[in-house]
């Protein structure tokens, strides 16, 4: 029992984490390849975004299974409309308050002007990307994600095809460009989701390896080359050429 109270502690914090992250993250301006920020800064948001959002897909995939296995998820339609009230029906009214504080009173300030009409409006709640408060996009994105995995959760002895398989979308989504509820979107995050089904099914042996400090540096020092040789190869290639 401590080891489980122990296990779910370490998740705890690593959602506390990728909300801080996400803050840190959009505190940085729009345009951050510009001269206005330091190499430094432009180095650390990039970095953020790296993993920010795949790591809440991840933590989403291990707490759905997690929650399938402790109570159930009920019938399609009770699964249903509890994450429609949870994510769509937020989705929906904030993103309705940010059209109308937008297109009535901050347009002329607006990064993104918006267009006083019911056409626009119901684009920005059909298109997330569209959306007048553009961060929401992930509210609809796991909302289809979980009514996907609803047919597919605890089959585990498919999760590696299903790994594989979501492995090749995400990889192609580049090349499947559907915004219509961020189409494209799903088909990217959905591998992350699946990784943390994955996770959950092999934690014990995922946690012991994980108190061992040597891998937990290891893995990060290796994380953290490969990404710092790529963003300096693009650095140098924007700011020397």
């Amino acid at each position: 029992m401590e080891l489980r109270k122990q296990k779910i502690d370490y998740i705890t914090f690593i959602q506390s984490l990728a909300v801080t992250l996400v803050v840190i993250g959009h505190s940085f301006p729009k345009e951050i390849l510009t001269d206005s920020l330091p190499a430094w800064a432009a180095c650390i948001r990039s970095l953020i975004y790296s993993f920010h959002m795949p790591l809440f897909f991840v933590l989403a995939g291990f707490l759905f299974v997690y929650s399938f296995e402790k109570k159930g998820l009920g019938s399609f339609k009770e699964f249903f409309i509890k994450k429609f009230n949870r994510l769509i029906i937020p989705y929906i009214a904030v993103g309705s308050v940010a059209y109308c504080l937008k297109t009535f009173i901050f347009n002329s300030f607006a990064y993104r002007p918006s267009t006083p009409s019911v056409l626009f409006y119901l684009k920005s709640m059909l298109y997330p990307w569209s959306n007048p408060n553009i961060y929401l996009w992930f509210l609809p994105t796991i909302f289809i994600v979980f009514l996907i995995f609803y047919f597919l959760v605890g089959r585990k002895k498919y999760i590696v095809p299903i790994f594989v398989f979501s492995l090749m979308l995400s990889v192609l989504s580049d090349n499947i460009s559907i915004s219509f509820l961020n189409i494209q979107g799903v088909l990217y995050y959905i591998f992350y989701f699946v990784c943390g089904i994955m996770i959950f099914y092999y934690k014990n042996k995922l946690f012991d390896l994980f108190k061992n400090k040597f891998f937990i540096l290891t893995t990060l020092s290796i994380y953290l080359s490969i990404y710092l040789s790529i963003y300096l190869s693009i650095y140098l290639s924007i700011y020397l050429s």
